[in-house]
């Protein structure tokens, strides 16, 4: 803290902004990661049939890709989560843009 300090405001913006970064990189490759593995998961249930061999109740007849992708799933429904709100904001700033262009074009219209 005390380095932080003698670094001044400017420093430690920069600082937080690179720690910033660094986590958001490594967050989305955990969460694309985790995604993927998912997929993978779903194509090797249909090929691997053998029980890991756990005991419990819930476990003993699940095969590694069901545990895998039962593991991964809620990275794939925060990632999905992720992609419809990106989805949905990106689509509202495509009709903001078009309405803007058309009340551009009737104004060069009405001049004329």
């Amino acid at each position: 803290m005390v380095l932080l300090q003698r670094l001044g405001k400017s420093h430690t913006s920069r600082l937080f902004h690179f720690i910033n970064q660094v986590a958001l990189q490594r967050t989305l490759f955990f969460v694309c990661a985790g995604n993927e593995l998912f997929f993978v998961s779903l194509y090797l249930i249909k090929w691997v049939s053998t029980p890991i061999g756990f005991t419990g109740y819930y476990v003993e007849e699940l095969t590694w890709p069901q545990l895998t992708a039962l593991c991964t799933f809620p990275i794939f429904a925060l990632k999905n989560i992720i992609n419809i709100v990106q989805l949905w904001k990106a689509s509202k700033i495509l009709v903001g843009v078009d309405l803007s262009e058309r009340a551009a074009e009737r104004e060069g219209k009405k001049r004329k």
